[in-house]
């Protein structure tokens, strides 16, 4: 059996990288080398982050990267999309309702990122959220929309990452304000 923790952490090191390269790509390379990250993963195994890095959640950012959201990954191999319209138990629900409430400490909106085996990333954010990405640009994003189950004014954007990282800059610093 795969190690599971591998996995997550590999799957968190992907969305940094892909976050770093969309909203703040100045940041990774100097004189043409890749420096650092501006976006890492939240880790235990060293010295607490918070104090260098912004955010809460799965993916933490430097002080100088402004980033409205409060970032919750996962990546699971009995995840699929079956439950998304039929079952209130479906196990995303659950996570999407941890990233409300670490983005309810930071005042930030919150963005799930969900995935599995032979899956593109998968972002969830209400739908305000995804609305306020398209206001400046005219950018033609797929999204699914979808009542949360156990919050029935709550609309939900179901987003493939690979379309909302194709999202201006002005559009995402939009967001935070």
């Amino acid at each position: 059996m795969k190690d599971s923790r591998a996995i997550g952490n590999r799957f968190e090191n992907t969305i940094c990288r892909a976050f770093s390269e969309w909203l703040a790509p100045e940041l990774i390379l100097e004189e043409g080398k890749l420096v650092k990250y501006p976006f890492r993963r939240r880790t235990t195994s060293r010295e607490p982050l918070e104090g260098h890095w912004e955010g809460k959640g799965d993916i933490l950012w430097r002080p100088d990267v402004t980033c409205p959201f409060c970032i919750e990954c996962k990546f699971g191999y009995g995840f699929n999309l079956d439950g998304l319209l039929n079952c209130p138990k479906w196990v995303a629900w659950s996570w999407w309702d941890q990233a409300v409430a670490q983005a309810a400490t930071t005042q930030s909106h919150p963005l799930l990122i969900v995935s599995r085996a032979r899956m593109n990333p998968l972002s969830i954010m209400y739908l305000e959220t995804y609305v306020c990405l398209q206001l400046d640009e005219k950018i033609d994003l797929t999204a699914l929309m979808v009542q949360h189950p156990k919050s029935p004014k709550s609309i939900l954007a179901f987003v493939p990452l690979g379309d909302l990282v194709k999202v201006p800059r002005s559009a995402v610093q939009a967001v935070g304000k």
